[in-house]
């Protein structure tokens, strides 16, 4: 493989982690950055890491996806059906 097409698919590997950090309400900037600096598949394994818990509205921690309250603030959180 030459090296233009290894650019172009890290490029478009970026994109893709990038569209799919917005999906899950993350910085797409962040997610361009962390590609540039570390790789598109440490930032994709990052993501499915983390797609799994939601940040409380109140108080901004991360909660569980399941979490009918926060376990720092102590508040009801809604759950959002998707």
């Amino acid at each position: 493989m030459d090296i233009l097409t290894m650019f172009f698919l890290y490029i478009v590997f970026t994109v893709l982690v990038a569209i799919w950090a917005n999906n899950l309400g993350r910085s797409v900037g962040l997610a361009i950055l962390g590609c540039i600096i570390f790789s598109p598949l440490i930032v994709a394994v990052y993501y499915l890491i983390v797609g799994s818990v939601n940040k409380c509205p109140f108080c901004k921690s991360n909660i569980p996806k399941d979490a009918t309250a926060c376990s720092h603030c102590g508040r009801e959180v809604t759950q959002h059906k998707e």
